[in-house]
């Protein structure tokens, strides 16, 4: 097997217990767990240790919790909440364009919209929301964990290293002179 079938049958299973899993633990918003299975297990990577994975719950539920921080301010002064979200949200965006932090944008953009237009609503319907974010993102590491047990990365080969810009350099010289010597 291939590694790059390797690594889709990897993704596919994941994804597949993971839903499995979400819906059979009856999570609130069961849906969202393969979602985050292919932000998390796209790259053809080994799953994420322990410890990055409660820095990466931590980091999540402080930037989810942002958006029920706003929730006052866009219930009691509209514009004055519109503006800090509108301020949010250029600074997710800087994070994810400039700084490369796709991640972390991506769930600071969710708290400030998603979590605070449904803690607008109700209180309870932002902890729900957040609750299955984290949830599903647990889920979706952890399924990842044992697929990868079952299915693990294959060693790349040491002599398999990639061409350097000399050897590319040389080619485009003796394809334009013809001559070989």
């Amino acid at each position: 097997m291939s590694p790059l079938d390797r690594h889709s049958l990897r993704l596919a299973l994941t994804m597949a217990l993971s839903l499995v899993l979400s819906y059979g633990l009856s999570y609130p918003l069961p849906y969202l767990t393969p979602i985050f299975v292919v932000f998390l297990a796209a790259n053809p990577e080994p799953p994420m240790k322990p410890r990055a994975l409660f820095l990466l719950l931590l980091v999540v539920t402080v930037s989810l919790a942002l958006g029920v921080l706003m929730v006052p301010l866009l219930q009691h002064y509209n514009s004055t909440g519109v503006l800090f979200v509108g301020l949010g949200l250029f600074l997710s965006m800087f994070l994810t364009i400039v700084r490369g932090k796709r991640v972390l944008g991506m769930f600071l953009i969710i708290g400030l919209t998603l979590v605070s237009a449904a803690g607008y609503q109700s209180y309870a319907l932002a902890t729900v929301v957040i609750s299955s974010l984290v949830l599903s993102i647990a889920t979706a590491v952890a399924t990842q964990w044992l697929v990868f047990l079952f299915l693990p990365g294959l060693p790349t080969a040491p002599d398999a290293t990639p061409r350097g810009r000399e050897d590319d350099e040389l080619e485009a010289a003796v394809s334009d002179t013809g001559d070989v010597a």
